[in-house]
């Protein structure tokens, strides 16, 4: 049931959720890159995907919120990535890359999306940023934990191995006990705080939309970056797990505060993190220096998406849950990779690595201004 122990349920499905994204996702794109893949051909992989990606979310979300039900999606689309992950370590071109990449993003439904309604619904209303906020710190340890671990392993032995331990992890968070009774009796309690808040979607909307572009430039080339200046698979891998160590203890504490003194405030501080980091690696070619304001990172990961989720949690109608938390996993994570990666790769390719940071630290910050220009939506969700 709902309430102030409702968070300990989602410990271990976050944990392992985001311990097998953390399993892959840093490696991906030097898997690409070591089959001879140039950064604008990454770029375009991850923005045909992207693409196709929208629509099927959308509808996904939208039949989920329909019939009430978040595990029978969960567990379809937890099947596919994995069967998916274990198919990659076979492909070795763009169109086979390409193949896997649209089958994915068609028939996988927004995974973390679904997760968050489902743990949402058991949290306490009025403290649904600090609830949430000590789930999400379980997915930080996960993924801290395998970037460390797969970062190491496939050093001295071979990059496909990160797949096979991400698609293991994936089958693990498919045996949790997520229950859709307890997610349909609990979505009732979520949605009450909608007349105070509901002002501040359009910049919320705005911003957001800029700064994931952004972000999709950034984090798409991220370890090509790295790796180009020469930082071994184990550094790397650490370099990951670096990024996400804020998110532990700034989980908990933006939660609270994003409770207290309302979503925005936390939302504009995190952008302008991002923006920093984006700025100094622009300027950054020693493995030593750039590492470790990767840091930056997840301080700018646990402010803006514990704010941003517990702001759609406040204005979305109780019956409309996943449809909102999927509507942002979609703007966050493909929409904006349409454009976003394979502009990264064009500007890479053109004028070079450091070009592609300077814009999208310059994009981060204008979102950033936009969101700190909008005042009158800095309101705790009481209505404090």
């Amino acid at each position: 049931m709902a309430g102030a122990e409702g968070w300990k349920k989602g410990r271990l499905p976050y944990l392992m959720y985001f311990a097998a994204a953390g399993s892959v996702t840093p490696f991906m794109v030097l898997y690409f890159e070591r089959n001879g893949l140039t950064p604008t051909a990454i770029g375009l992989l991850g923005s045909l995907a992207a693409a196709v990606a929208i629509v099927p979310g959308l509808l996904w979300v939208s039949w989920s919120d329909r019939l009430m039900r978040r595990r029978p999606f969960l567990l379809f689309g937890l099947l596919v990535q994995m069967v998916a992950w274990l198919i990659f370590p076979l492909a070795s071109s763009f169109y086979q890359f390409l193949l896997l990449m649209v089958a994915m993003s068609a028939l996988i439904p927004p995974i973390e999306a679904l997760m968050n309604v489902w743990i949402l619904g058991k949290l306490e209303i009025g403290k649904l940023g600090t609830g949430y906020g000590l789930v999400r710190i379980w997915g930080s340890i996960g993924w801290i934990i395998a970037t460390v671990a797969v970062g190491a392993l496939i050093e001295s032995t071979d990059i496909r191995y990160a797949f096979v331990i991400g698609a293991g992890l994936i089958a693990l968070v498919m045996i949790q006990p997520i229950h859709d009774e307890e997610a349909e009796h609990a979505d009732k309690t979520l949605g009450g705080q909608r007349t105070r808040n509901i002002r501040g979607i359009l910049p919320f909307g705005i911003a957001t939309v800029i700064r994931a572009f952004s972000v999709g430039m950034t984090y798409t080339f991220l370890s090509v970056y790295l790796d180009r200046i020469g930082t071994p698979f184990w550094l790397i891998g650490w370099g990951w797990a670096i990024s996400a160590l804020p998110e532990i203890p700034l989980m908990v504490l933006a939660g609270r505060l994003s409770d207290k003194i309302g979503r925005m405030p936390l939302l504009a501080a995190g952008f302008l993190c991002s923006s920093t980091m984006a700025f100094i690696f622009a300027f950054i070619d020693r493995p030593i220096l750039a590492v470790p304001f990767m840091s930056l990172s997840g301080v700018s990961y646990a402010l803006t998406y514990i704010s941003s989720v517990g702001f759609l949690a406040d204005v979305a109608p109780r019956d409309k849950q996943a449809t909102a938390q999927g509507v942002y996993s979609i703007i966050t994570t493909h929409l904006p990779r349409v454009a976003g990666p394979f502009t990264g790769g064009l500007i890479i390719d053109t004028y070079g690595l450091d070009s592609m940071f300077l814009l999208a630290g310059t994009l981060t910050l204008s979102a950033a201004m936009l969101l700190l220009g909008s005042r009158r939506i800095w309101r705790p969700p009481n209505g404090g």
